[in-house]
């Protein structure tokens, strides 16, 4: 008896699947896609800003008709991003249905729209050339990304310690441009100059003319008899590297 109510079932089955009436394979709804390409669209902005908020990202399909009339063959379904795309605003994203044996049935394209938002370091006043940044100058909000300058400072952290190289204005979104590290060496500061190689090196006292961060050539002024003007590369709060 058990044996014969699985042959019915079994025929059924398959009568169901060759009239069109049942689907062996995942149907895939308006929400299927949706959740996919909310994650892939993440995953890239993430790769591209890591400031972004992941919980931020929304996708907004515009042309809903290309999932709703996708293929009735349709087992599974890609998205095909380039790994250097910038996505963020109004974008294509192509869109590939594969049959069951992972066939190719069809490619078209999503056309979309991603908002997602990050933290900022944005003035609350008017800055002065030189001034420091502090949080009583600056301060870290949560904007919408698109528009934005791509080389924002994004954390308090990024300019602790740093200055303005100009003057902001309030309201203004800090960059890497505006600010500058705190100057390791001061104008007017009397350092140790090493002229020379790693074979011979001799050292002199120097009065930098220049305020500069370690790494960065200033100028420095040795007295040798007459005055010599020459470039040098800040190595510490104390030294200066002239390379022959």
């Amino acid at each position: 008896m058990i044996l014969v109510n699985r042959f019915i079932f079994l025929l059924l089955w398959v009568v169901l699947i060759s009239k069109g009436l049942f689907s062996a394979h995942t149907v895939y709804t308006m929400g299927h896609v949706k959740d996919k390409l909310k994650m892939a669209m993440t995953e890239q902005l993430h790769k591209q800003f890591e400031s972004v908020i992941p919980e931020s990202v929304s996708v907004v399909i515009e042309n809903t008709e290309v999932v709703e009339k996708m293929p009735k063959a349709c087992c599974d379904f890609k998205f095909k991003i380039d790994p250097n795309a910038r996505v963020l605003g109004r974008t294509i994203i192509p869109i590939q249905f594969f049959d069951c044996d992972q066939k190719l049935i069809d490619d078209r394209g999503l056309a979309i729209r991603v908002k997602a938002r990050s933290e900022y370091v944005r003035s609350v006043r008017h800055i002065q050339k030189g001034a420091f940044l502090t949080s009583q100058n600056v301060q870290v909000v949560q904007l919408p990304m698109y528009g934005k300058p791509y080389n924002a400072l994004h954390q308090l952290v990024d300019v602790k310690g740093t200055r303005a190289v100009n003057f902001v204005s309030e309201g203004t979104i800090l960059t890497h441009y505006m600010v500058r590290p705190k100057p390791v060496v001061i104008k007017n500061q009397w350092v140790d100059v090493i002229y020379g190689s790693q074979d011979i090196q001799l050292k002199f006292r120097g009065q930098v003319l220049d305020d500069g961060i370690r790494d960065e050539k200033v100028r420095v002024e040795m007295r040798l008899g007459d005055k010599k003007i020459i470039k040098g590369k800040v190595l510490d709060e104390k030294t200066v590297l002239i390379s022959r």
